[in-house]
């Protein structure tokens, strides 16, 4: 297993940046080394600026391989007793909230779950657009899927 390690360069989900470390890690591979984007927070790539370095390896002829791992959006969409036969995993609204409102106002048409990804410090602010947006509809909210102080909170969005 060591010696598998010692050709892999871990690339950690925080230090990837959106400009720059791309063009580093082509070298990288030309140099017949490997790479693996790993994360201690979910899936790498799910909401993250991991893709472009991703798009950029693809683009310069590389291979690409995935493996599965934890990712937040499954269990919690599992968990929330509202439809997930059919769902859209939007990810994270835009920070600023002029442009979280349009994105809710696309939104607001989609006939199936939408899955949301969202910041503690917004939550309330974004909770008081979809209710002005999308209506008091049925939610759930999770947090600290599996673990020790795992949350889950069903009901509309005013309770």
């Amino acid at each position: 297993m060591s010696a598998i390690l010692d050709k892999v360069k871990p690339i950690i989900e925080a230090a990837v940046k959106e400009t720059g470390c791309s063009l580093v890690d082509v070298e990288y591979l030309k140099e017949g080394k490997n790479i693996a984007i790993v994360t201690d927070r979910g899936t790498p790539l799910i909401s993250d600026p991991g893709s472009l370095v991703v798009d950029n390896i693809i683009k310069s002829g590389f291979n690409v391989i995935a493996l599965p791992g934890a990712c937040a959006f499954v269990p919690a969409l599992n968990m929330s007793n509202i439809n997930q036969e059919k769902f859209l995993f939007y990810g994270f609204l835009s920070s600023k909230e002029s442009q979280a409102v349009k994105e809710l106002e696309e939104l607001k048409n989609i006939n199936f779950t939408i899955v949301l990804y969202e910041a503690p410090h917004r939550l309330y602010k974004t909770l008081q657009n979809i209710l002005k947006i999308l209506g008091n509809i049925n939610i759930s909210i999770s947090r600290e899927i599996t673990k020790m102080h795992e949350e889950v909170f069903r009901g509309t969005v005013s309770e």
